[in-house]
């Protein structure tokens, strides 16, 4: 053989030896079929790649779950002094007796959520919507003379003095009867993160989350006195409350036996909104008092709660109790004198609720 045919001859062998170096598999080899949605583990090492490809991780990362909450609420109001009248006696300079305030019972309410849940970072996103009312009526009346005996020491009558009124215009009354409604609405978004918080408990779970809250609340007082000194008197007082903020907080659940476990949850917001009042009074058809007030003011929120839990399957059902707190509220105005024009002061406390709370989820 001639050299360039020796060199030619040579040349073929070492491209026949480079692709076959290349060749993993057999020719007659099938290749590897992945099915959709199916994520494999790490390719083996003949393949040459350790992780997973681009875009079957980022499909990995897309997947997410749904979430659908519901909420049963039954919550009384707490820490809202609406007394209307005095009931006792006058013997001297001032009233003797206990003052009279509008009961508050436990009344039903609402909360309604949807949520997404990525499937591997534990990341999810919230919207909630809560809904609450209450209303509330009481009534008194003066029970003439406490001791008819003649020959006893005198004791005036009692009488019904009223709380609401203007002072100097009505200073008692035969009857009293006030009636009291709150009603409250909050909007939440928020962004959480769930994860182990301690390598040592696999089952305790910790969800940090933050967002914005939308608070509305508004409080209707109307109080109508009958006899004594006036024919008819009501007092009517309205307060709304509109404002947004923000909101943190988080949550800690853990199960202590198969299905069942707990949960603790708290909350703290920060509300700057606008707050409108107005009170009126109108006496034997005449109008004595009507003012309006307007201002813009900040309502810290403290929400906490405790539940007992269950899951099977999707669901997760609970049952625990819920308290909420509203501080800095305005729950009305006060006439503290009876000059003219009269001196006016706001009263400013705080709001609060609590009772139990009925909690149904279902993740899919």
């Amino acid at each position: 053989m001639s050299i360039p045919g020796r060199i030619l001859g040579l040349m073929g062998w070492i491209i026949a030896g480079m692709v076959g170096a290349q060749s993993p598999l057999p020719l007659d080899s099938t290749p590897l079929v992945i099915p959709d949605g199916v994520v494999p583990p790490k390719y083996t090492a003949a393949i040459g790649v350790d992780e997973l490809p681009p875009d079957l991780s980022a499909k990995a990362d897309r997947v997410v779950t749904r979430k659908l909450e519901g909420e049963y609420l039954l919550l009384a109001v707490r820490g809202l002094p609406q007394s209307y009248a005095i009931s006792g006696t006058v013997p001297q300079l001032g009233p003797i007796g206990g003052t009279q305030t509008i009961p508050s019972g436990y009344e039903s309410g609402f909360r309604v959520g949807f949520g997404l849940q990525t499937a591997d970072s534990g990341a999810d996103a919230v919207l909630r919507y809560t809904y609450y009312s209450n209303q509330s009526d009481t009534s008194v009346a003066s029970p003439g003379i406490i001791n008819p005996d003649p020959a006893a020491l005198y004791m005036p009558p009692r009488n019904v003095f009223p709380t609401l009124t203007v002072p100097g215009l009505v200073a008692a009354v035969a009857t009293a009867n006030a009636q009291s409604n709150v009603t409250f609405y909050l909007g939440d978004f928020e962004i959480g993160q769930s994860y182990q918080a301690f390598d040592w408990s696999e089952s305790l779970l910790l969800r940090i989350f933050a967002g914005g809250r939308f608070a509305n609340m508004s409080q209707n007082l109307t109080a109508t006195y009958n006899g004594g000194d006036v024919d008819f008197d009501t007092v009517s007082r309205k307060i709304t409350f509109n404002g947004g903020g923000l909101r943190l907080g988080g949550s800690i659940e853990n199960s202590f036996g198969g299905n069942w476990g707990y949960r603790f949850t708290g909350s703290a917001s920060l509300i700057t909104g606008a707050f409108a009042g107005s009170q009126t009074e109108v006496a034997n058809n005449a109008y004595v008092l009507s003012i309006t007030d307007k201002y813009v003011g900040v309502v810290p929120i403290a929400d906490l709660g405790l539940a007992i839990t269950y899951r099977s399957g999707g669901w997760n059902l609970s049952v625990g109790y819920e308290f909420q707190n509203w501080f800095n509220m305005l729950q009305g105005f006060n006439i503290v004198d009876d000059s003219n024009p009269a001196k006016l002061m706001r009263d400013i406390g705080g709001i609060g609720f609590d009772g139990m709370a009925l909690r149904a989820e279902y993740v899919w």
